[in-house]
Parts: structure tokens; C-alpha cells; sequence
């Protein structure tokens, strides 16, 4: 019977970009008025973030569908070893899960770099920037945590 360590331990592990993601759309919220503000009276340029963000996700989003297609057709090796496995079928959810926020953030970052949303006021636009901030972070920290549990299995089998 697994301990409640062990059971927050899973929970945690398959929970913690969700609750980052949230945790900065927060942020955002409180915190992102103050800085689009900012970024606005220093004159940057804010529709490049934007632009930024689609060239990095579309660039990973290529890398984990090559890092799919990798792992599910090796038969040899530590990843064949690992086929049928508990951890095999999480690093698969894990994967497809950040390929399709990273897809997602990729697709809304062509809008928002269209739109240029620099929104110094509560309104629409700025609680829908709220939640791409909070969705790039969900993105990038679900193919972190994909990347450690392929660069754990790797240095067990190594």
C-alpha cells in the first residue's frame, strides 16, 4: 500500500506545470499591469515577445514530435527495456502533453504577435495575456519535466 508521501510524491509530479502555469497567470494578474506599463513608457517592443515565443515553441514543438516518434518506435535499448512500464506510460503522457501546449502556445502567439496586445489597463485583452503567460510557462515546464524523466531513465540504463 503506498504511503502518503509516495501519493503526494505522484500527485506532485503530475500536477506541478499545471500549478506553475496557474501560479504565474496570477502573477500576471497582480503583478503584469505594473510591467506592461513599464514596458510601454520605455518604448519596447512588446509584439517581439510575442514573435520570440512563437519561434521557441514552434522549435520545440518539431523537437518533441521527433522525441515522440523516437521513443515509441525504439525497440532496443533502455528504451525497449522500458516498454509496458509505468514510467514508459508516463513519459509518453508527459511528452504528448507538452507537445500540445507547446502547439498551443505556438498557434496564440501568431495572434498575439498579429494583435500586439500591450494592455496597461484591466480588459479583455489583458486577462487574455494573463492566461498565455500562464499557459507558455505550463508549456515549458511540461517539457522540462518530460526532458528529466527521459534524462533519468537514460542515466539508469547507462
Amino acid at each position: 500500500m503506498a504511503t502518503l508521501v509516495s501519493r503526494v510524491e505522484v500527485a506532485w509530479d503530475r500536477y506541478y506545470p499545471i500549478l506553475c502555469g496557474l501560479s504565474s497567470s496570477i502573477a500576471f494578474l497582480a503583478l503584469g499591469r505594473q510591467g506592461m506599463q513599464y514596458m510601454v513608457d520605455n518604448q519596447w517592443e512588446i509584439a517581439n515577445i510575442y514573435g520570440d515565443a512563437f519561434n521557441f515553441f514552434g522549435v520545440l514543438t518539431a523537437f518533441l514530435f521527433t522525441f515522440y516518434t523516437f521513443v515509441v518506435t525504439a525497440d532496443r535499448g533502455f528504451i525497449g527495456k522500458m516498454k509496458g512500464t509505468y514510467p514508459y506510460r508516463c513519459l509518453i503522457s508527459y511528452t504528448l502533453r507538452a507537445l500540445f501546449l507547446a502547439g498551443l502556445v505556438t498557434v496564440a502567439s501568431i495572434f498575439l504577435h498579429v494583435a500586439k496586445p500591450a494592455p496597461v489597463h484591466f480588459g479583455p485583452s489583458f486577462y487574455w495575456l494573463a492566461a498565455w503567460v500562464g499557459s507558455v510557462v505550463w508549456a515549458a515546464v511540461s517539457f522540462i519535466r518530460a526532458a528529466h524523466l527521459f534524462s533519468v531513465f537514460a542515466n539508469l540504463h547507462t
